[in-house]
């Protein structure tokens, strides 16, 4: 089981999303507690973070891992990499 982590600004991600995934903004993420973000990412799971391009879930990745999270990684080349190779429809903006 994984936890699907958009860390895109809530207006990003109304655009475009992948399918079952949440959205926590990176900014968000920044000024929240450890147990806000308990209350918002299911820790005992795969964490996955995905951004645009990449450069932001890498950064959302180790905001939780110095917050104690294990199991966290994220989307190299972000959701362009994910239209390019997985999802040939997905709109990029």
């Amino acid at each position: 089981k994984i936890t699907r982590t958009q860390v895109r600004p809530a207006h990003h991600f109304s655009i475009c999303s992948i399918p079952k995934s949440i959205n926590l903004p990176i900014q968000q993420m920044r000024r929240s507690s450890v147990k806000d973000l308990e209350q918002k990412i299911d820790a005992s799971i795969s964490i996955y973070l995905i951004c645009r391009r990449g450069n932001d879930s890498q950064l959302a990745a180790r905001i939780l891992l110095d917050r104690g999270f294990k199991n966290v990684c994220h989307i190299e080349g972000g959701l362009a990499r994910w239209a390019a190779e997985i999802d040939h429809n997905f709109p990029i903006y």
